[in-house]
Parts: structure tokens; sequence; C-alpha cells
């Protein structure tokens, strides 16, 4: 088994996304620091399955995929939701209705076993900072050293990047005039919105979207929505002071339509802070999740980020 001085050396690592009711995995190239084309793969995850079953199809798609790797792969970087201990690879996720089963099992360990690497070659780190770490490497948050990036998804994911180092804040759990702001920001907003405001129900974000922009309800959810984030991130660029706010997740979608309002809601901060879309999709979180191995990499061979960050 490689230690983790020998996979530094390591031309690609293998980088993880657990959401919550699927897995992807693909090969990051460490010279490019972006994904190695045709190796990105995803998989549904049972999350409130037995442990044995989740594991088990979390290990079938990383075999898969590191069957693509053109070397073998020693070094992995997994995100994943918390709470977690992250250093040790411990699950403290209980009582979420995903992965309560995981409770108390050490996936490092797991991992180590079953893939036969060394465990001080797997890194573990929360899906946001992953997330806005994948954008600092090689995306939208690539040109600034203090940016906060905030995932819109099925729960809502926040983290903050100062000189350059991502770390997840959970803010979601911040206070809001009802509950805290991911009751506001998250897909369960919008489907008990939507219920509240038809009568009917919709399965997904997506599909409530696809109903368009102009139709009545959809349009003053989207108003609402547009207050709620504008109410939420002032209160995060108030605290964090960033040069940028980079804004992504599987909810994405939203973001064209809400932009033109949120930009005057929050048109005082504009001065001095940019809202950027996030542009690397889920390969953000995917490329963010092996940041440690590409740090590395840069220390043994010199090699410079592709983009200098900005001075605030």
């Amino acid at each position: 088994m490689e230690t983790t001085d020998n996979a530094a050396n390591e031309p690609y690592a293998l980088g993880v996304n657990i959401g919550g009711a699927h897995i992807t995995a693909a090969v990051v190239d460490m010279e490019t620091e972006n994904l190695l084309p045709g190796t990105m793969e995803s998989a549904p995850v049972d999350a409130q399955g037995p442990a044995a079953e989740i594991l088990q199809s979390w290990y079938d798609l990383i075999e898969k995929v590191r069957a693509k790797s053109p070397v073998p792969l020693n070094s992995l970087g997994m995100a994943l939701p918390g709470p977690f201990n992250y250093q040790e690879g411990v699950s403290l996720i209980r009582h979420m209705k995903k992965y309560d089963s995981l409770f108390g099992l050490n996936i490092k360990e797991y991992l180590a076993e079953k893939l036969r690497i060394d465990k001080d070659n797997i890194r573990l780190r929360n899906n946001a900072e992953a997330f806005l770490a994948g954008e600092m490497i090689h995306g939208a948050a690539r040109s600034y050293k203090d940016v906060i990036g905030v995932a819109l998804g099925a729960g809502l994911g926040s983290a903050r990047s100062r000189n350059g180092l991502a770390e997840d804040v959970n803010r979601g759990s911040s206070l809001f005039p009802e509950g805290i702001a991911e009751d506001y920001l998250s897909s369960r907003w919008f489907l008990r919105r939507y219920h509240e405001l038809s009568g009917e129900e919709v399965r997904s974000v997506n599909e409530l979207l696809d109903k368009g922009e102009d139709h009545k309800v959809v349009h003053q959810m989207l108003v609402e929505f547009s207050n709620n984030l504008a109410f939420f991130l002032g209160g995060f660029i108030q605290a964090e002071k960033p040069q940028a706010v980079i804004i992504g997740g599987t909810n994405i979608r939203l973001y064209d339509l809400v932009y033109p309002l949120l930009s005057k809601l929050l048109e005082r901060h504009l001065e001095r802070v940019e809202i950027r879309k996030a542009m690397l999709g889920e390969g953000a979180v995917v490329i963010g999740a092996v940041s440690y191995w590409i740090k590395l990499n840069r220390l043994r061979t010199g090699r410079q980020p592709r983009h200098t960050p900005r001075e605030g």
C-alpha cells in the first residue's frame, strides 16, 4: 500500500461526492487540476437503507471509476454531508432520515480495507467546503482569496474561504424570523410552499420550475425565495466581508431566475462584493474533495495556481 508521501507524487487522485440519494465519482488529473474526461460516474444510493448496502453501493461505484484510471489510484478524497468526524472518518449522522445506519462507523477504515490503500491516503471533508474549494481551484471563485459559497439543494450548504482555505460554516442553521435558514432555502421549502399556495404537490424543484416562471404560483414563490436568499446572504456577507459570493448546488436553475431581483435587494452590498454563478456543477465537489492532493502536488512541483487570486 502507498503512503501519503508517495501518493503525493501520483498523477491522478480519485474524487467522490456523497449526496443525499446518490454517489458521484471521477478521476482528477493533478496536472490540469480538472476531471479526467470520460471518468465521471454516478449511481443512486438508498440513504435510508442498511449500512452494508450503502457502503457496498459506494464501493461498487468507486471501483468502477478506479478501473477507468490510466494508472492505479492510491489517494482518495471524499465529500460527505455532516455531522461527521472528518479527521477520524467516523459518521455522526443521526436522526437525519439519511445515512442514519452509518452512525458510529469508521468510513476511512472500511474504504482503506476494501480498496487496499493506506488509511492516511483517504481524506474526508464536508460537501459545501468541497464545492467551494473546487470552484476556487478551477471555477467561478478561482480569482478570489476571500469568498463565500452557497449550495442550494436538498439542504443549504455554506462555506467560506479566507486566504484560499475553504471551510464549512453551517449557516443553514442560522436563525430566520421563524425557524432556520435551511427551512426557507432548501428543496423542502419549495415543495411545502407550493402545496400551501396551490393545494397541489410536486416531487422536485425542477418539476416546479418546468411550469415556467410566468406561472402565477411559481412567480410568487420566486419572489419570496429571492427575499429569503437576500436576507440570508446579507447576513453572511456582513459577517464574512468577502470579495465574492458563489452560488451553486443541485438547484442552480434558480440562479438565473432570481438574480435580477436578488441583485436589487443586495444592491448596497454589491458595491464591493460580486455575486457569481458556480461553473462546475457537481464536478466542483469532486475536485474540491481532492484539493489536499492538488496542494501537495503543487508543493512538490513548485507549480502555482492557474489563476492568481485578487487581493481584497
